[in-house]
């Protein structure tokens, strides 16, 4: 295994991770060629749990934007981007990166978003690029996306969509009106019309919280007697004042003790990092 290889591992290895190292590597080697490592983490995401982490567009494109093979990474992603059926994570990273390329300049990630959107419809398609195409569409995006789940709505009775992204895009576009141009829009067109009539009999409400109550050691002595288990964020920690003594039970004694070192620590560390703590049922034996 040669150097350049060598190199190359490691620049794979933190690519995956989502690391500086890899940005590093890439500076510091001007004379190698990263670009087809670069199009694998462009088009698969490598996140250890996609859900929680999202997309690494973001860190995707300081790699794209530093690559002396820029024009040809775009080129590989906007082509995988069309034609990509089951990846939902890769692709939905795809279509991030897509209105990144446009926003700098290239029209042909407009164009392949679109294109790709248009796809949705097709049945082996995963859906994917609504919150894309509208960030870099405005309203004729959401036109767009009216049309092609109205599609589906207009096929399929019983499905439905709700008002939340519309509203949140109305929120965020005051100047517009945003349910009057759906509306002149249905007029002429069966699939918006079906897209409009379903986000109107189905409105999103914003749910309602309860009152936080504030936590106290009684409460947390309490809520460990009665054998129930909760949760304590670092913030919700600093609620608690230390130096609190407990008569408990040798178990319970223990517990609430190991509780108010746990607390006094965390304290000192909320700033930096956010803790969990899981207080779980114990019984005597």
């Amino acid at each position: 295994m040669n150097n350049t290889t060598n190199i190359k591992q490691l620049f794979l290895n933190s690519l995956k991770r989502g690391t500086g190292d890899a940005y590093i590597i890439l500076k510091d080697n001007p004379t190698i060629n990263f670009s087809s490592l670069i199009i694998k983490g462009a088009i698969t995401n490598f996140a250890y749990d996609n859900q929680s982490e999202g997309s690494r567009a973001n860190y995707i494109y300081q790699l794209i934007k530093k690559s002396k093979h820029k024009e040809k990474i775009i080129n590989a992603v906007l082509t995988k981007l069309q034609f990509e059926k089951d990846d939902f994570y890769g692709l939905d990273q795809m279509c991030d990166l897509a209105v990144k390329f446009y926003k700098d300049g290239n029209i042909l990630g407009k164009t392949a978003l679109y294109n790709r959107f248009e796809k949705n419809n097709l049945e082996e398609y995963k859906f994917c690029g609504q919150k894309q195409l509208i960030e870099i569409g405005g309203i004729n995006g959401v036109l767009k996306v009216a049309e092609v789940i109205g599609k589906t709505l207009f096929e399929n009775p019983d499905d439905y969509e709700d008002s939340w992204r519309i509203d949140y895009f109305q929120k965020q576009n005051k100047s517009l009106d945003v349910y009057e141009e759906l509306k002149k829009a249905s007029v002429n067109n069966k699939f918006i019309k079906a897209y409009y009539d379903s986000i109107l009999k189905n409105k999103w409400i914003k749910p309602k919280r309860g009152k936080i109550k504030q936590f106290t050691y009684e409460l947390v002595k309490e809520k460990m007697e009665k054998g129930r288990f909760f949760f304590l964020s670092s913030e919700r920690n600093k609620e608690l004042p230390t130096g609190t003594s407990f008569r408990l039970s040798p178990v319970g004694g223990y517990l609430c003790h190991l509780l108010q070192s746990i607390l006094e620590i965390s304290q000192v560390y909320s700033e930096k990092k956010s803790f969990i703590f899981l207080f779980d049922k114990m019984s005597e034996k």
